[in-house]
């Protein structure tokens, strides 16, 4: 690594850390919700399997996003909940691991990035993180989940036509626990 290099590294790494301590004090500042409680409740029961793999809150992708960090959410769930809803600027697992988008999203191209890989609640994610960091990702963070972006992110879920919505697939009961504003989808069920 070259001097520029490694000037560039540390003024990535002091934003990152502005950023997380930013979140912090906005997550410890706001009282939850009871609905909302249940759900980081049972993010951080699965995030907490991949001791290996730092979570990363919906408002710190907010807050990197706004400063210009490098990241790239990737949605691992099934297509079916994908059809539902998106977290805006996401793209599928298949996509993300297509030959010809190595330039995009290999770990080269995302060496100087985050991968932001998310599911329903930060079990599936978790897996898939694990396995990107074997592969040689530098920096790869669990994205706590999709029900956790409904209770912190205000928005920001879109339909395969880059519109907003405010519905949001849950998977099955136990982790229907998304905000209620929003409508909610189970395989076989609408809620």
């Amino acid at each position: 690594m070259n001097a520029s290099e490694i000037f560039q590294q540390k003024k990535t790494d002091s934003k990152t850390e502005a950023c997380e301590d930013e979140c912090e004090e906005i997550r410890n500042s706001k009282s939850l919700s009871e609905d909302h409680f249940k759900a980081r409740q049972a993010c951080e029961k699965y995030c907490s399997q991949f001791p290996e793999v730092r979570p990363i809150s919906a408002q710190e992708i907010i807050t990197f996003k706004k400063v210009d960090i490098k990241l790239q959410l990737v949605d691992v769930r099934k297509e079916e909940e994908m059809k539902v809803s998106m977290i805006e600027g996401a793209v599928s697992m298949k996509e993300f691991e297509e030959p010809k988008n190595e330039h995009l999203y290999g770990p080269e191209a995302m060496k100087d990035g985050i991968v932001i890989p998310y599911c329903t609640i930060g079990h599936r994610s978790g897996v898939y993180a694990r396995k990107l960091i074997e592969k040689g990702y530098k920096d790869v963070r669990n994205g706590e989940g999709v029900i956790m972006w409904t209770h912190e992110a205000a928005g920001g879920l879109v339909n395969e036509e880059g519109e907003v919505v405010m519905k949001v697939h849950t998977y099955a009961s136990p982790w229907d626990l998304a905000s209620p504003e929003y409508q909610t989808y189970q395989f076989g069920l609408i809620s």
